[in-house]
């Protein structure tokens, strides 16, 4: 049987190198002059950053994609929106999470807190399939404990 051709994982690329790269493309202002299409694909009242919620009432918390003439997504980000116009808040810029730039899509690393979970996690599962091991050595090492 023939083995299944798989593709590399995406590259990540950290929240400053990100940043750097959404920044020098000038992404954002291609949207406000109309040279990219926004497609939002989440939307979400639940802000959870008080000092926000306490001067805006009406924030939402939004994921989009901007898109060029073509449909081809080019951007992927999160931003925090006024409710009743859409706007986003005064004084904030649009985060981005993905960014497709010379042919390639770029996906943001996760923060450091998320990666040591997972190895917490890792290590968890790993203690676990350990311990039952030992507690019936005959299943798992086909051993005669007399």
């Amino acid at each position: 049987m023939a083995k299944r051709v798989q593709n590399p994982p995406p590259p990540k690329i950290s929240k400053r190198e990100m940043r750097r790269r959404f920044n020098n493309g000038g992404y954002w202002e291609q949207l406000k002059t109309g040279g990219l299409n926004e497609k939002r694909i989440r939307q979400s009242p639940n802000v959870r950053f008080p000092e926000l919620r306490s001067v805006y009432p009406n924030i939402h918390s939004v994921t989009a994609r901007w898109r060029d003439q073509n449909g081809k997504d080019i951007v992927e980000v999160h931003y925090y929106a006024q409710c009743f116009d859409g706007q986003i808040i005064p004084n904030k810029r649009p985060d981005p999470k993905l960014l497709f730039e010379d042919g390639v899509m770029y996906h943001q690393k996760p923060p450091m807190s998320a990666q040591i979970k997972k190895l917490m996690n890792m290590a968890r599962d790993k203690a676990k399939r350990w311990m039952r091991r030992l507690k019936n050595p005959r299943r798992h090492w086909g051993l005669v404990v007399s």
